[in-house]
Formats: structure tokens, C-alpha cells, sequence
């Protein structure tokens, strides 16, 4: 598999027109995700409450 980024960031879902009342909760990885992109060498950067809404 050839890497072609490094880094990744996952950012919480806030309110915003394409999200009114900031109804939506989920985020784009899972924690199972987030360890696979590692494993490989990916740096993930997580905000801060990120994933909150669904339990992770």
C-alpha cells in the first residue's frame, strides 16, 4: 500500500447550514479506523469531543 498523506484530522460536527441545530453527531472514522490509519503510519489528529455524540 502506497501512503500518498500523512496526516488526517477528525473534527467534531458542529452547527452549521449544511448541519441546522447541529443535529448530526457522526463523525467520519471510527476508533477502529483511527487504529488501522496508524498502523500504517498516518498521523490522526482527533478534536477534542469528536465522535462524543455516538459514544466513541
Amino acid at each position: 500500500m502506497k501512503i500518498e498523506f500523512k496526516n488526517i484530522a477528525l473534527v467534531k460536527e458542529v452547527e452549521s447550514p449544511e448541519n441546522p441545530g447541529g443535529l448530526e453527531k457522526r463523525v467520519a472514522l471510527t476508533p477502529r479506523d483511527v487504529g488501522q490509519l496508524t498502523a500504517v503510519g498516518i498521523n490522526v489528529f482527533v478534536e477534542y469531543g469528536a465522535g462524543l455524540g455516538v459514544d466513541f
